[in-house]
């Protein structure tokens, strides 16, 4: 070799100064100076060596290092072998000796045959790196005695070590002829193939690569030609043999390592010596070559044949005979070996450039293409198939032959008329590449397409020749139905797979057609036009939609052409009937038909067009598709508005039949699904609502039948139900739908909008037990709450886990929403339909809506436990439907089933139970459930007595099943109390022990009072209670103040109250619904507000004092009076001045009933002069006024909670006829000569207050002054009213209006506004008025000369009504004089029969706090223009809308925060309680700054108390606190007493409380028998 260097220049090694280093080449390592690997001496072998042996190991591990390094093997020697002579040098002496005799004799010896074979395999393989270093002689001598290592009888180790020994003596670089002629022999000699590579490594390096090939040149040619054909033999006998004994063959075999060495020896010799191969042997080569490639599958023996025929072909040694059989390889490489193809195909083209070679390869190529044999395989042609599209491609470039396209066609025709799937495929797919290819495109669109057709429609077997034929012809149409049962019916499942991959690229051949179509030429459009037609089934979308585009462009399908029914029909049965079609194709077809019947004009095509589509009716039964389905029914939806009702009713049943589909992908959020078959029905019930009644009635029925039908898809049967919801009926009966029904609390009840729901990825946690809140705690020292016991908002029978574990479950995505986008496909007709009515007498049944169908669906999905998304829906929106009471007013049997299945579901507890993952808990389904029955409390005149107490006990029993319902229970008790009064005053005891046992539920302490109010203005219901039942009253009145009290406490120390759970859900603590929007303003009224919770409790003990009769009210001030005090944090008892005033309340009104007094004019001439004196006796101004002459006297008693006027005379005798006259010294000078002085007003005065008994000071009346100041302040307490009084405004909203400056110039108002006003109050005149008009003018008529007003005894309610106001648009346009009043009233009524929802917005004032809306049912969309007389005359409305808006700063506190529906007869006396409340809310609200709202007796209260303080001096407050009471204390004559000054009097100090019983010493009342 080359690389190794020649050492056998003695002179080198003599040099060296140290015989040892010439030792460390008696055993050297091997040096693999082939690059062959080769075996590493064991460990154990290095160490049975000598010392020195080992370190020449060292040695040549340096010098192996150093050529890995990059130097030469001899630059990394000589490096290696100078470091460790300069090392041993370093280290001792050395002897000189010849280092090559030594090596010599040592390898001799370590060779000889007696050792035994594996140390002589050891020695060989160490000396056989070292042998180029030394002389030929050497060599030989070595190999002498190493040569029977390579006999026959030698083992396979022995052999491979001999060859490895023989490979490196043939590359000595010295030898002569004779020795290379002898190892030429001994390499020559057979061996078994897994030692053939050696054997030619051997060779190879003997003849220096084939550089050097004589003497032996023909024995070698003929050598390897034989060992080329015998050693792939061995390779696949012995791959087959690992194959039969299924082992797997990992790595190169050795048989195939000797393959890879023939070959690469023969290429060798072909690119160094090429003329060596010649005649026959280069016959034999190629041949032998060419067998290994068709014989082989094996990637790694077509590499192998690869090598030869490039090294051939490179050389020009291809003889003309093999021409073909090398391209017909090279082709069948190309095409099925990876990785070689790029080889291959620059072969060929090598071939093809080559002036000798070019003609024959160009027919070799023909002839493989179009006349292909048998042995050629399908491989080799489309190999060909390839090149000859490369040649297209290249068109001449880089010195290739040109071929043309219809050459190039005709060759693929030949190969797909083989009707070989596998070939078809294959010519297809070069069709595609043609058309995809940048370089051929703009070529392609001007060659002749005549043969790429033929093709194509012969890949699918079809005869069809490319002449002009009719447009309907089907030819090919036939021939693709051929084709694809052929494909459905291949023998084998590979023809199969192939026949459906030439469908795979017919496909991408018409989407190529798609891409280039914008740039055909007129002719060429009408081939593919054709094409996509008689190739529609399996063609892509795109194309066979553009097939459809353009025979719509041609117009031939529309009428006005001759034959186009037939040719309309033909494309309806061919795409849109035929359901192998793909939907987007049908789809397509369904456009053209909408586009096409609006341009029928002719009553024959119109005829055509109905036949047409009522068999399309026909041929869809059993449609699956839920794309076209969707598409069809847009398409029906707009043609059944203009068909006849036969077709219509096709129409609508094939719709119906489509309904069950639904299309639930992935991509769509689950939120926005909808049934767009559905959604048609809604669209066309919408279109024919107007004019179309019966068509309006077909979609109905259907539309009911699918929302009853439990088998549907739940998306359809929402879409229906988002129709049926929305209903509604105006007063005339009809029918109309409303855009948005007013359900968005409801729904964010049950977690149903964007506020409330549960979020994705949230765990809802169930509890069964958690801490109440501050709110929820005791409301007395030393009480547990019962709320504390369960979770807040949950209820004992939701209690999920009896572990107390909770569960987190994550919550389904709904699919439903509220608002949610539209409700319905498109918006409803604002106005009524004039055709479609409700229970018209004598009408049409065919325009009559039967509701009662609507009805019973309704009901039923109630009763069965439904779907939960319907059942849902059901609950959200049936309150809202219900409340258009004219909706249902004729179904008035199924409105009572609706009653009994609601409260026997709430009784019982069998509603349906939400899906635990949906965040939704079963006392919200019962809150919904509530509130429906709440809306059927308005039809309670159709109910029967049991049916109304049924009501009301279902409410009572619901307040404690579900925590979260008793809020709405509450109000729904309070709104039967106006309705159904006999039934609450039946179960008024029961209510009120209910009430007894939550009133530690302190978030409905608003809703209690509030209802316990309301109920003492209404006689009925309390006329039967008993008195300890009276005094259950009183005693949850006084717990709330303690309550209020406590609250008051802490927020003027600033300790925050902590929140109660609660949601978006709600809009307070426990349950009235509210908007989400309100939820984050609203406040905890109880908590945060409790002057609110104060004040209504004393108004309740005031009402029901006074509405007790008059000879039991006494037996109740003993213990309202002990329980009014509160002790403070020192244990003293305080008597605040509410309390002081309910005291007064009592001490006036216990045993009188007569009602207010007055001042009278009783005076005369007769009567003389008047004296007037007044004093302040306790807590009251007594004022004497006597005719000094008659004794006639009038007294006044002006006390907190009102003034008594009343007429004192002695009752005079006349003297008797012995009585002398009586005269004294006082006449006539002090007041006149006419006056005759006989009484002054301090008798009068000391008859009814005084004894001779002892006054205590305090307890002395104090006679006041008879000066301006004491005038004054008598002045300025007569004018103090003696009720509270509030200012209510009252407006009305006319048809469609909208705008404030139009609503405060209406004049005047409907009858049912009248009688509205006539409820609230009376009608009273404004001049000179006497009570307070709340700002209206009294003298000039200036805000009109009548407004209504309502009073009782201890309230008074002005109303500001807008149409009572004088209207002057002329001087004031924006009625600003109106505005004045009502912008400034905190509460307004506001009367809606705008048909439009309330805006709250419309009023601009910063005032108004509360609105009160009341909207006529029935009037929702009035049918009347806003130009005609509303007014005319109308049945009135029985039935109302009610609903309280809050500004949303405030919180809801009223039982009317959602809309109810109240009877005409309930109606103003509700109204009038709620705006009084609302009213008395908004004073304490606006002052809650300072504290709380002053009533007027508590500013009389303090009025007197001032007075005291002046001219008394006793520093009397109106607060008074007193010592611990411990009860009463008798006394007698002579005892001591001490007591204590209080509220303008003296109490003993150890009886306080029972000093305030007046009734004690009042005595009993008297009998009345």
């Amino acid at each position: 070799m080359s690389h190794i260097i020649d050492l056998r220049g003695k002179s080198n090694i003599r040099t060296l100064e140290s015989s040892s280093i010439a030792s460390r080449y008696m055993n050297p390592l091997p040096l693999n100076v082939t690059n062959d690997a080769t075996e590493v001496p064991s460990a154990t072998a290095i160490a049975e060596l000598p010392d020195r042996t080992r370190e020449l190991t060292s040695v040549d591990r340096l010098r192996r290092t150093a050529s890995r390094g990059g130097g030469t093997a001899s630059q990394g020697l000589r490096d290696g072998i100078s470091e460790a002579m300069q090392h041993t040098m370093a280290g001792r002496r050395m002897e000189r000796v010849d280092p090559e005799v030594q090596f010599r004799e040592n390898s001799i010896r370590n060779l000889d045959s007696s050792k035994r074979t594996a140390e002589r395999v050891e020695a060989a393989r160490t000396i056989a790196p070292e042998l180029v270093m030394y002389s030929v002689d050497t060599l030989m001598a070595v190999w002498t005695a190493a040569e029977d290592l390579l006999s026959k009888d030698a083992s396979s180790d022995a052999r491979k070590a001999g060859y490895v020994l023989l490979k490196n003596a043939a590359s000595h670089t010295g030898l002569g002829l004779q020795e290379r002629e002898k190892f030429f022999k001994l390499i020559m000699v057979p061996v078994e193939p897994s030692c053939v590579r050696h054997q030619i490594e051997a060779l190879r390096l003997l003849v220096d690569h084939g550089h050097n090939l004589d003497p032996f040149e023909n024995e070698i040619v003929e050598f390897v030609n034989k060992a080329l054909r015998d050693q792939f033999d061995s390779v696949r006998t012995r791959r087959s043999t690992l194959k039969s004994q299924r082992h797997k063959i990992r790595g190169a075999l050795p048989e195939e390592e000797g393959l890879d060495a023939v070959v690469a020896f023969i290429s060798s010799i072909i690119n160094t010596n090429s003329e060596a191969f010649s005649g026959g042997n280069l016959a034999t080569l190629i041949e032998g070559t060419l067998s290994i490639a068709a014989k082989t599958t094996a990637k790694k023996d077509m590499e192998d044949a690869m090598d030869i025929i490039v090294s051939l072909i490179s050389k020009s040694l291809v003889p003309p005979g093999y021409l073909k059989s090398c391209i017909e390889t090279l082709c069948a490489i190309l095409y099925t070996v990876d990785g070689l193809a790029r080889v291959a195909r620059d072969s060929i083209f090598t071939l093809l450039r080559d002036s000798v070679y070019q003609l024959q390869a160009m027919q070799s190529l023909d002839e493989i293409v179009t006349r292909p044999t048998e042995e050629q395989g399908s491989g080799t042609v489309r190999g060909a198939l390839e090149v000859c599209k490369r040649l297209y491609v290249n068109n001449g470039e880089s010195d290739l032959p040109r071929i043309e396209f219809t050459r190039l066609m005709t060759a693929y025709w030949e190969v797909v008329h083989s009707f070989s799937p596998k070939l078809q495929r294959d010519c297809l797919r070069k069709l595609v590449e043609l058309l995809e290819d940048k370089r051929t495109k703009e070529r392609l669109l001007e060659e002749d397409w005549r043969g790429m057709f033929r093709i194509l429609y012969g890949a699918t077997g079809s005869n069809v020749h490319l002449r002009d034929k009719p447009d309907n012809d089907s030819s090919g149409t036939n021939s693709v139905s051929s084709f694809l049962q052929r494909v459905s019916s291949a023998e084998t499942r590979e023809k199969m797979s192939y026949m459906a991959e030439i469908v795979d690229e017919l496909r991408n051949i018409a989407g190529l057609f798609v891409m280039l179509w914008p740039r055909l030429s007129k002719e060429k459009r009408a081939m593919v036009a054709s094409y996509f037609r008689k190739m529609r089934i399996h063609l892509p979308v795109q194309a066979l939609q553009l097939f459809i585009e353009h025979t719509a462009d041609e117009g031939s399908i529309f009428p006005g052409r001759n034959g186009w029914e037939v040719r309309l029909a033909d494309l309806v049965n061919s795409f849109l009937l035929d359901r192998t079609n793909l939907p987007v194709i049908r789809c397509s077809i369904v456009y053209l038909l909408g586009n096409i019947h609006p341009q029928l004009s002719t009553p024959s095509d119109k005829e055509h067009f109905r036949e047409l589509v009522a068999n399309i009716c026909v041929g869809l039964s059993g449609e699956q598709n839920v794309r076209f389905a969707n598409e069809f029914a847009v398409f029906a939806t707009s043609y059944a508005k203009i068909a006849n009702d036969e077709i219509t009713q096709l129409l609508v049943k094939v719709l119906r039949s489509m309904t069950a589909l639904e299309d639930l992908s992935p991509e769509i959020p689950t939120e926005s699904i909808i049934n767009t078959v559905a959604a048609s029905l809604v669209r066309l019930f919408l279109h024919c609502l107007p004019v179309l009644a019966k068509k309006a009635v077909m979609v109905y029925n259907v539309l009911v039948d699918l929302a009853a039908s439990s088998g549907e898809a739940p998306s359809a049967r929402l879409t229906a139900l988002k129709l049926l919801m929305r209903l509604r009926c105006n007063s005339s009966h009809s029918v109309l739908i409303t855009p948005i029904p007013d359900s968005l609390k409801f729904a964010a009840t049950l977690c149903r909008t964007e506020d409330s729901a549960v979020p994705q990825g949230f765990s809802y946690p169930y509890r069964n037990s958690t801490s109440a809140s501050d709110d929820q705690q005791i409301l007395r020292p030393g009480r547990t709450s019962a709320m504390s016991l369960r979770s807040p908002g949950g209820s004992r029978q939701n209690a999920r886990s009896a572990s107390g574990h909770s569960r987190n479950l994550r919550p389904t995505p709904p699919l439903w929403m509220y608002p949610g986008g539209p409700g319905l496909p498109e918006d409803p007709p604002v106005e009524p339909s004039q055709v479609l009515k409700l229970y018209e007498s004598g009408a049409d049944q065919a325009c009559t809506l039967k509701l009662s169908d609507w009805f019973i669906t309704v009901i039923s999905i109630l009763q069965r436990k439904d779907d939960w998304e319907i059942y849902s829906y059901i609950l959200v929106h049936l309150p809202s439907q219900l409340s258009n009471h004219v909706l249902f007013v004729h179904t008035i049997p199924y409105v009572q089933t609706l009653r009994s299945v609601v409260t026997d579901q709430l009784r019982s507890n069998s509603f349906h139970e939400p899906p635990e993952n949906t965040g939704v808990k079963k006392g919200d389904v019962a809150l919904c459930l509530v509130y429906a029955l709440i809306i059927l409390v308005g039809y309670n005149q159709y109910f029967g007595r049991n049916e109304q107490d049924d009501i009301v006990r279902t409410f009572l029993t619901s307040i404690r099943s579900w925590d979260r319902v008793a809020k709405t229970c509450i109000h729904a008790l309070t709104i039967c109390c106006y309705e159904t009064p006999q039934s609450v005053g039946r179960y008024l005891a029961d209510i009120l022990a209910k009430f007894a046992q939550i009133i530690t539920q302190s978030h409905l302490a608003v809703d209690i009072l509030e209802f316990l109010g309301g109920v003492a203005r209404l006689p009925i219901i309390k006329a039967n209670l008993a008195e300890d039942e009276l005094r259950t009253v009183f005693a949850i009145c006084i717990r709330y103040l303690e309550y209020a009290r406590e609250q008051r406490i802490k927020l003027a120390n600033g300790i925050a109250t902590s929140a109660n759970y609660t949601s978006n859900r709600y809009s307070d603590l426990s349950g009235e619904i509210g908007l989400a929007s309100e939820s984050s303003q609203s406040t905890d009224v109880h908590r945060d507000l409790p002057q609110y919770v104060f004040q209504l409790a004393y108004h309740v003990i005031t009402f029901w004092f006074l509405s007790i009769r008059l000879v039991d009210r006494s037996k109740h001030v003993g213990w309202i009076t002990k329980n009014l005090a509160w002790k403070d944090s020192e244990g003293s008892e305080i008597m605040e001045e509410q309390s002081q005033v309910a005291l007064d309340m009592m001490h006036r009104t216990a045993y009188l009933d007569l009602g207010e007094t007055s001042p009278g004019t009783i005076f005369n001439a007769v009567d003389g002069q008047v004296l007037r004196k007044s004093w302040l006796f306790g807590m009251s101004i007594v004022t004497v006024e006597t005719a000094v002459r008659t004794g006639l006297t009038q007294l006044t008693k002006r006390q907190a909670s009102g003034t008594t006027y009343a007429t004192y005379q002695q009752q005079t005798a006349a003297l008797p006829s012995h009585h002398i006259p009586i005269e004294t010294d006082f006449i006539g000078s002090a007041y006149g000569s006419d006056s005759r002085v006989s009484i002054l007003p301090n008798h009068v005065f000391l008859q009814l207050t005084s004894t001779i008994a002892p006054t205590p000071t305090p307890m002395e009346a104090i006679c006041l002054p008879d000066n301006e100041i004491t005038r004054r302040a008598i002045s300025t307490f007569d004018r103090s009213d003696t009720v509270d009084g509030y200012k209510i405004g009252v407006v009305y909203i006319g048809c469609k209006q909208i705008s404030e400056s139009e609503i405060l110039a209406n004049t005047r108002g409907s009858q049912a506004f009248e009688n509205l006003l006539a409820g609230l109050g009376a009608r009273v005149g404004l001049r000179g008025a006497k009570f307070n008009t709340q700002g209206l003018d009294r003298e000039s008529d200036l805000d009109g000369t009548h407004t209504y007003a309502w009073r009782d005894r201890l309230t008074e309610i002005v109303y500001h009504v807008s149409t009572m106001m004088p209207t002057n648009l002329e001087n004031d346009p924006q009625c600003v004089n109106k505005k004045r009043h009502l912008g400034n009233d905190y509460v307004n009524i506001h009367w809606n029969e705008s048909g439009l929802p309330f805006q709250y917005n419309a009023s601009t004032s910063q005032f108004n706090y509360v609105n009160i809306v009341v909207t006529p049912d029935g009037l929702l969309f009035p049918e009347l223009d806003a130009e005609a007389d509303q007014f005319a005359e109308q049945a009135l409305p029985t039935h109302f809308k009610v609903q309280m808006f809050f500004h949303p700063s405030l919180p809801q506190v009223s039982p009317v925060t959602s809309y109810k529906l109240i009877s005409a007869a309930a109606l103003p006396s509700l109204v009038r309680q709620v705006a009084f409340n609302a009213a008395v809310f908004c004073l304490v609200w606006q002052n809650r700054a300072e504290g709380e709202n002053i009533s007027s007796w508590r500013a009389r209260l303090r009025q007197i108390a001032m007075l005291r303080k002046r001219f008394a001096g006793t520093g009397t407050s109106t607060s008074a606190k007193f010592p611990g009471a411990k009860g009463d204390k008798t006394y007698k004559e002579g005892d001591r007493w001490r007591g204590i000054v209080a509220m303008g009097g003296l109490a003993e100090e150890e009886g306080i409380l029972s000093g305030l019983d007046f009734s004690r010493w009042a005595g009993p009342n008297p009998s009345l028998f």
